[in-house]
């Protein structure tokens, strides 16, 4: 009964292998299995496997199978995709607008300012500021006096001379109101003080005078009045810190002549002794000052007494 349950499990793994290989001739196997009996001897053709050793046979007549079977794998093709790239798109970079640059422009100094520039210059070179003293809002202000052109006088008997003759060549709108030359130059002594919002010029002309300019462009010309020993020269006014009460025939046009005070305003600097340098023509006069540097240009409105001014940039 074992040996038959022994061929039973032999035959069984016989038709499994052969059934698994690919070179296995099916045709020799059976197809009707007669188990034998224990006194019949089976006799059973082993399978060929293809690529293997053959079986071998035990003593008792039972074939057995190699030790090692190796199944020969059939390799199968596998297609492999493709991939075919599509159009590179290009980024294609919008121009860049360029920036243009507008220059500015920059202002110049216009004629109307030259009284006040001038002035300043003067108060820089000649005095030290008060480190309390501020320049006052309105010091900037335009001139209204306006440069007008016109025909040079012609026929003059006496002609500008120096540099009095120099600019008024090259502004002949102020040739033309000043008219005529009436006398050659004359020199006076003279002396200066700067104020707030304007300038005062003493001169030794006519038993003595006394110019206030203002800072708008007007001018007012008065006699000094004043008497050593007689008038006070000063009254003990109680000046802003870092400013001055004026003395003398200055204080005195200061503090009796209606709207100059309040015209000019407090003494920046004390008066300071300087020399004029004098040329009268038919409706004005030019005036030089050393101390300033500059030339101012008085045209008359009505008198001598009064009028406009501006200054001219030149020296006698």
């Amino acid at each position: 009964m074992k040996k038959q349950v022994i061929w039973i499990v032999a035959l069984l793994i016989s038709i499994f292998l052969s059934a698994c290989s690919d070179n296995v001739d099916n045709q020799g196997l059976p197809t009707r299995v007669e188990l034998p009996s224990e006194s019949a001897q089976i006799q059973l053709t082993p399978p060929q496997v293809a690529n293997n050793n053959p079986p071998t046979e035990t003593p008792d007549g039972l074939s057995t199978l190699p030790a090692t079977w190796t199944p020969t794998g059939t390799p199968t093709k596998t297609s492999t995709a493709s991939v075919t790239p599509s159009m590179t798109i290009t980024d294609t970079p919008s121009s860049t607008p360029s920036i243009t640059f507008t220059p500015s422009i920059t202002p110049t100094a216009t004629v109307e300012n030259a009284p006040l520039l001038s002035l300043a210059d003067l108060a820089s070179r000649i005095t030290d500021l008060p480190p309390t003293y501020e320049i006052p809002p309105n010091f900037g202000q335009v001139f209204p006096t306006p440069i007008t052109f016109g025909t040079s006088p012609i026929n003059c008997t006496v002609l500008p001379s120096g540099g009095f003759a120099t600019v008024l060549q090259a502004d002949s709108g102020l040739n033309s109101q000043l008219g005529c030359a009436t006398n050659a130059v004359i020199t006076y002594p003279s002396a200066v003080q700067t104020f707030e919002r304007g300038v005062m010029i003493w001169m030794n002309e006519s038993g003595g005078v006394i110019y206030v300019f203002n800072n708008n462009g007007t001018f007012q010309r008065y006699p000094d009045t004043f008497i050593a020993g007689q008038d006070p020269d000063s009254v003990g006014e109680t000046p802003p810190s870092g400013l001055l009460e004026p003395v003398r025939g200055f204080g005195k046009v200061w503090r009796t002549m209606a709207g100059v005070r309040d015209g000019v305003g407090w003494g920046i600097t004390p008066e300071a002794g300087d020399t004029a340098t004098v040329q009268d023509f038919t409706n004005g006069r030019l005036i030089y000052l050393p101390t300033r540097g500059n030339i101012l240009a008085l045209t008359y409105s009505g008198s001598a007494n009064s009028g406009s001014w501006r200054i001219l940039l030149g020296t006698y």
